[in-house]
């Protein structure tokens, strides 16, 4: 019904506009269309408003249903948890940084690329990460990023993930530096938990999960 529109004639003639089936309508009093049939363009136009109003309710009264039953559900079980994967088209990396002020032994920058997909047919927000990077089996840093990545329906999309790392509050990691030196790659690993912003779905979060693993290689 709403793809058969009656606009009003243009200018002063007498010729009226065709309707979608071809019949040919003549100006009547008031400004209104009439034609054989009985038609009369200001109660078709209530009809058609009515109409909409009573389709739109229907719809609205459906997502309503949905939506409490997937409340009712868990969203993690209606939605499934984005994927991370290592991005094989760049190269994970650690930069060593010297000894400073703030860092007596020194520290390291540590970058990661993720390659997010979102296995869901509806597009999602990913909004945060939480979560720990092992390097070489040692916990080397305590992660907590808000994001603001958009993840299109069942699309994916890379994320740089930087981590800076002191030295000096984790004495363990000493021989990941001097391993590092001789130019050896450096094994991570990387866990937590992440958190989706879904729309009117709410905002699931899902985890721990096991997010990336891979090599590092060593720059300075």
């Amino acid at each position: 019904m709403a793809g058969a529109t009656y606009p009003r004639p243009q200018g002063g003639g007498n010729h009226g506009t065709h309707l979608r089936s071809g019949r040919v309508l003549a100006k009547g009093d008031g400004g209104s269309f009439r034609a054989s049939g009985g038609y009369d363009g200001a109660n078709h136009s209530t009809g058609v408003n009515v109409m909409k109003l009573a389709r739109r309710t229907a719809l609205l009264s459906m997502m309503a249903v949905a939506l409490s039953g997937c409340a009712g559900m868990g969203l993690e079980n209606v939605l499934q948890a984005p994927t991370f994967q290592v991005d094989q088209s760049q190269q994970a990396h650690l930069r060593l940084l010297g000894p400073s002020a703030q860092n007596p032994i020194g520290g390291a920058a540590v970058r990661l690329y993720a390659r997010v997909g979102n296995p869901n047919p509806v597009g999602l927000t990913l909004t945060r990460l939480v979560g720990q990077l092992r390097l070489q089996g040692t916990n080397a840093a305590r992660i907590d990023f808000p994001l603001g990545v958009p993840l299109q329906a069942n699309g994916e999309t890379v994320v740089p993930i930087d981590i800076a790392i002191d030295f000096n509050d984790i004495p363990g990691l000493a021989n990941v530096a001097r391993n590092a030196l001789t130019g050896q790659p450096v094994a991570y690993s990387l866990n937590g938990t992440v958190g989706v912003d879904a729309g009117l779905l709410g905002q699931p979060t899902f985890g721990p999960l096991d997010l990336l693993e891979g090599n590092l290689r060593v720059t300075r």
